[in-house]
């Protein structure tokens, strides 16, 4: 698990600390092993979080609130994905 903040430029600490073994994950195809957040969004002004997810992590993201809005217009992969949104 990693987390972002949404402020600032990114720098180098973002690369060693995050950046790089999320590119390393992806590229393995491990996407079960990442689970990253946006740290302080709400308290930022952002009224909610929008992501995509592929059907069998529905109830995952539920448990944390996010409503699912249905398939997505995303044809990353070539897979259908699913709108969840999270509103503060």
């Amino acid at each position: 698990m990693t987390g972002d903040r949404p402020t600032g430029k990114l720098h180098l600490g973002h690369y060693v600390g995050s950046l790089k073994r999320r590119v390393e994950l992806q590229n393995e195809g491990d996407y079960d092993k990442m689970f990253v957040f946006i740290a302080d969004a709400q308290a930022n002004g952002c009224k909610g979080v929008v992501l995509t997810c592929k059907e069998p992590k529905i109830p995952f993201y539920a448990r944390f609130g996010y409503i699912d809005e249905g398939l997505s217009s995303s044809t990353h992969g070539g897979v259908p994905w699913h709108q969840m949104r999270l509103t503060f």
